[in-house]
């Protein structure tokens, strides 16, 4: 499922596991190469490839990549025979329950749960692979929709991540007041002195081609109306319903590859939408994340 981890069979590579779509009968699962092994890297040894977030600096990866036509675009994968070990959030959590972790780590995920309870509840990211070091984030990953909402509802500790704001503002190249909107305490933090990311994951599989789709070209400054509290905008990738026109007919979806509007989709209202428009066989949908097309999406006021 999205936000599990793999190492390859040389303990050479791990991998985040993007996307719930089940593809593990076809010989492959969607996952971004995050880490590589040197010996010499800050993350006990392994350094970190993919150093910025987003399609732009992902479609550079050193990696597997593999066309799905039915969805008209190219995924990272990892073949399931490279595969030495799978490692699910939950397993993280586990870990920090025991007193696997250090204590400053521990202490953070320990006050967050105390809060919002261990149901559905798991830890990524560096903590789950065994690779953190004194500075690293604490990635919380919590399941379902119901809960997903609970959590996000609940969760008001987290102090302002500004260097959140100031690295996606450069790595998108986006104007800081922009970012701001974008920006989401609830998703993102800091704790204790300790950054936190909290994560949403659907629990349903998602099966490939189970609708065919079609990519066409670009569409600039599309005004559309998304309606608030949509879960599905929480998951990656965020998906939601949407009412608006363009020429070539009626827009029914946005789908999100870029994590950064997630809860700006979530929070709902006007938007102007930039994006790559995809035709499926019963509805049209706007792409943000295209590979060729970055796309943007911002409120309109």
């Amino acid at each position: 499922m999205d936000k599990d981890l793999i190492f390859d069979k040389e303990r050479e590579n791990i991998f985040h596991v993007i996307t719930n779509y089940d593809t593990r009968n076809f010989g492959f699962v969607f996952a971004m190469l995050k880490y590589k092994r040197d010996g010499k890297g800050l993350w006990r040894g392994y350094n970190r490839v993919l150093k910025n977030y987003g399609v732009h600096n992902l479609v550079k990866n050193p990696q597997n990549f593999m066309y799905q036509p039915c969805l008209d675009a190219s995924f990272p994968v990892i073949y399931t025979s490279q595969i030495g070990l799978h490692l699910t959030p939950e397993d993280g959590l586990d870990k920090v329950m025991k007193g696997k972790v250090d204590e400053d780590l521990t202490n953070v995920v320990l006050s967050i749960v105390d809060k919002i309870g261990t149901k559905g509840v798991g830890v990524g990211g560096s903590i789950l692979a065994g690779t953190y070091h004194s500075k690293s984030d604490v990635d919380l990953i919590i399941y379902g929709k119901d809960r997903s909402l609970d959590v996000y509802y609940q969760l008001n500790e987290l102090g302002t991540d500004s260097e959140w704001i100031e690295e996606t503002s450069r790595n998108y190249e986006l104007p800081v007041d922009q970012v701001l909107y974008l920006y989401d305490r609830k998703r993102r933090g800091i704790l204790n002195g300790v950054k936190v990311s909290i994560n949403f994951v659907d629990i349903s599989s998602y099966k490939l081609c189970n609708e065919l789709c079609e990519s066409f070209y670009p569409v600039n400054d599309v005004s559309l109306y998304v309606e608030e509290g949509q879960v599905e905008a929480l998951f990656y990738p965020a998906r939601v319903k949407v009412s608006g026109n363009i020429e070539e007919g009626k827009i029914d979806e946005i789908i999100s590859y870029e994590g950064i509007y997630s809860s700006l989709l979530f929070k709902g209202g006007k938007m102007r939408v930039d994006g790559v428009l995809m035709k499926c066989e019963n509805k049209n949908m706007v792409i943000i994340g295209d590979r060729k097309f970055r796309g943007n999406i911002r409120r309109f006021v």
